[in-house]
């Protein structure tokens, strides 16, 4: 027998992903005595609590504002501040970026490179979307991509995002988890996200984790194309946009 749990007006079903920030689950929405309509539901974890995202939930309504009605996000976000904090946004029916590529590492299920630049451009067109509002991501990794059993790709993370990043030094565990798709040293908002956008090219072509930044010229030199079971290298126009 299922089992549900509340949170505000709304019951928690199903867990659909596990990722650095907490979890997403389907869940729905109480209405009086009945049901009214399924829902995702971000809740977060211990560690970001702990950092105070509660706190920062107002600017995340601010920014689903702003992105009310474009394409490449959730839709209907309802922000929740506090503890325990939540993002709700309607439901899509599909997984994480994230989950699909553990799926295609263990499963050996090839992504295909077209279906890779696919993913990418749908991401990338988001992030254009995002910065033209005057807003940067600053925590982009596959986790922040939904992907709908269709093949559309949603940020759903973009309302609270840039409110989650200057969290991470008082969120270890989302921190150490997300060094990959961030650059060492100083970078502009922009470059954050390009570099992020790379790194979660490379990962979807060779399945791999971009290597820490003094092993990035000699590993892309001899990457291969994983995602499509191929031992050939990344074709040049390819790695062009990996450099």
């Amino acid at each position: 027998m299922a089992s549900y749990t509340r949170l505000g007006s709304f019951l928690l079903a199903h867990e659909l992903a596990a990722d650095p920030f907490g979890k997403v689950y389907r869940g729905l929405v109480v209405a009086g005595s009945g049901l009214e309509r399924h829902v995702l539901v971000r809740t977060f974890s211990e560690d970001m609590n702990e950092a105070g995202i509660g706190g920062r939930m107002e600017e995340a309504g601010k920014v689903a504002a702003l992105l009310a009605g474009q394409r490449g996000f959730g839709h209907g976000y309802k922000v929740e501040g506090g503890r325990p904090a939540y993002v709700v946004c309607d439901y899509i029916p599909g997984r994480s970026l994230a989950q699909m590529i553990e799926k295609a590492k263990h499963e050996q299920i090839p992504l295909g490179v077209d279906h890779a630049l696919s993913v990418l451009q749908g991401v990338a067109q988001a992030l254009v979307q995002l910065h033209g509002k005057g807003v940067s991501h600053g925590v982009l990794s596959p986790h922040s991509v939904w992907v709908s059993f269709e093949g559309a790709t949603h940020l759903l993370d973009a309302p609270y995002a840039a409110q989650a990043k200057p969290l991470l030094g008082r969120a270890p565990i989302a921190s150490a988890a997300l060094q990959r798709y961030r650059p060492s040293g100083q970078a502009s908002p922009l470059h954050q996200d390009l570099y992020a956008l790379g790194a979660l090219l490379y990962e979807l072509l060779t399945l791999d984790k971009l290597p820490t930044s003094d092993l990035i010229p000699a590993t892309l030199g001899k990457a291969t194309l994983k995602a499509a079971q191929e031992d050939s290298p990344i074709p040049p126009e390819i790695l062009s946009l990996l450099k």
